[in-house]
């Protein structure tokens, strides 16, 4: 399974400048029906300067979408929680 989420920030007011973001691209391999491991990545691009972040993940998966959890390093370290919903 993959998801991704990819945009470009483009300011109409403010002092945060333009920025281009994958943020996350989660790639994970159903080990069983309830859960599912993998690899999460994700970058930043502002000002010329490069912030990619890349480590493991791990999904539970339930009725209504999937709980996750992953630590990600690069730039700076990250570990970060999610809940998705499938409608």
């Amino acid at each position: 399974k993959s998801s991704a989420f990819l945009a470009w920030y483009i300011p109409i007011k403010g002092k945060v400048r333009q920025f281009l973001v994958l943020d996350p691209w989660d790639t994970t391999y159903a080990l069983s029906k309830k859960f599912d491991v993998g690899i999460s990545v994700g970058f930043f691009l502002q000002n010329g300067k490069w912030n990619p972040q890349v480590g493991p993940i791990f999904k539970l998966n339930d009725k209504y979408g999937a709980y996750s959890v992953s630590y990600r390093v690069g730039t700076g370290h990250e570990l970060r929680f999610g809940r998705t919903f499938i409608f």
